[in-house]
Parts: structure tokens; sequence; C-alpha cells
């Protein structure tokens, strides 16, 4: 295991991850989370017809990286209308 593990340090791979935080165990969510190089989470919520959906960049392998958040909302005007809002969450 220790060798596949060395190899693989010199392969250009991605692994991406998505855990339903609901489903999984807080010590394999933490386990993840402590190997990962970026680390991004998204909270939904449905109100009144309108999704809305955040993101939240908690970590990157940039050394000058901040967190940062946006929201995105999709909603309907008369129910065949749709309409997306993107913003950066100050």
């Amino acid at each position: 295991m220790a060798t596949l593990a060395r190899e693989a340090m010199d392969w250009n791979i991605f692994t991406i991850l998505l855990l339903n935080k609901d489903v999984v165990s807080e010590r394999l969510s933490a386990w993840v989370s402590s190997i990962s190089d970026t680390i991004i989470t998204f909270r939904s919520s449905l109100e009144e017809g309108v999704l809305e959906e955040r993101m939240v960049i908690l970590r990157t392998p940039s050394p000058s990286f901040e967190p940062t958040a946006y929201n995105f909302k999709l909603s309907t005007e008369d129910g065949s209308t749709h309409h997306m809002d993107f913003k950066k969450v100050e």
C-alpha cells in the first residue's frame, strides 16, 4: 500500500469526492477534509419557489487564497420564465 501511495504522488490525478454530510459520519467528513487540497461546500434551501444555493470555497492550494462565498438564486416569474442571480457574498 505504501508503494502505491508513493507512486500515486508522481501521477497527475484529480479526485473529486462529493459528500452528503447528512449521510456520512463526522469522522469521515473530517478525514476527507484533512487530506483535501481544495474544499468547497454547498448548502441549498427552497423557499417560496426560489432555490438558493450557497457555495463556500474554504481552502485551495494557492498561498494567497482567502475563503470566498457565492450565492446562486433560481426563481420563476410566471411558471415559464426563469431568473438566475449570482453574486459574491461580501
